[in-house]
């Protein structure tokens, strides 16, 4: 649950809060760039043309298997991610776990330091030592918590699902308690961001940009220790056969879906001057 608007179909968000752009020196305006990450060589994956059959669920994935949470192919070459503290995705029910890029952490990390549930079963936490990544109004900026007192975390939940069905989740009373943190503004690199605006993040990106300013709190800076979170992300954008490149996309598809919002608001206002008195929300006219 990145991401600081509602999700589509197109790209799972996270739902996370945002406010300030982060304006250090490795971001440029409020985006990480792919020459500024440390990531391990993507060769094996770029070698790797077919898919091949999971050693654990026997099911035709091609990189990595994103029901049994583990690499494919060349497994000694992807990278191992060690996390300072323990983190749990909570998927709504609805969520295809194929275009979750939440999983990527699952499998980059391993199950020692992720699990992963579905709605509505969610364990019980310490709540003393958890933190809900979230934009709750009484939400903290995780930069601005003291590092004594994140010392005393041991995991962060994070939401994989679409805004309108991140309310059922957030309200389980496995959840209620629970401090909820969130994150500075970023814009995201999938370019296919959403008509709200790209600073609705892919959820491993709100997952990637959590445990950078964790690490910046407790200990003053980040030097991509945790950049290989966004392995998979970035290789997978770069090789989307389907996918238009650099502004040209970004422009394409914030154009595409501006005009459809504006038809889609035409279409309402009609509506309601046609039968003033039906029930069509007051707010679409």
């Amino acid at each position: 649950m990145s991401a600081a608007a509602a999700s589509s179909s197109t790209a799972r968000t996270a739902a996370v809060a945002t406010t300030t752009v982060d304006t250090n020196r490795d971001l440029i305006d409020g985006r990480v760039e792919l020459a500024s990450l440390k990531l391990a060589s993507h060769e094996h994956l770029v070698a790797q043309d077919e898919r091949v059959d999971c050693p654990t669920c026997g099911r035709r994935r091609k990189y990595f298997c994103y029901d049994c949470l583990c690499p494919l192919g060349d497994t000694d070459a992807a990278p191992h991610v060690d996390l300072p503290i323990k983190l749990d995705i909570i998927f709504h029910r609805t969520e295809k776990r194929g275009k979750a890029t939440s999983v990527h952490a699952a499998v980059l990390c391993g199950p020692e330091q992720v699990r992963t549930f579905v709605h509505p079963e969610i364990p019980d936490y310490d709540k003393a030592r958890t933190l809900l990544l979230y934009p709750a109004d009484d939400a903290t900026l995780l930069d601005e918590i003291d590092a004594s007192e994140l010392a005393e975390i041991e995991r962060v939940i994070v939401l994989d699902c679409q805004w309108q069905t991140v309310r059922s989740l957030e309200r389980h009373e496995n959840l209620r308690g629970i401090r909820r943190v969130r994150i500075r503004q970023y814009r995201t690199t999938f370019w296919r961001f959403q008509s709200i605006g790209d600073s609705c993040l892919a959820t491993i990106e709100a997952i990637f940009y959590f445990f950078r300013e964790y690490a910046k709190a407790r200990t003053g800076n980040y030097n991509g220790e945790y950049d290989n979170l966004l392995y998979y992300y970035f290789f997978l954008l770069q090789h989307d056969s389907t996918s238009l490149q650099g502004d040209k996309a970004r422009l394409h598809y914030s154009s595409l879906a501006a005009r459809l919002y504006s038809r889609r608001r035409t279409t309402a206002t009609r509506r309601c001057a046609a039968n003033p008195d039906s029930r069509q929300r007051k707010s679409d006219c």
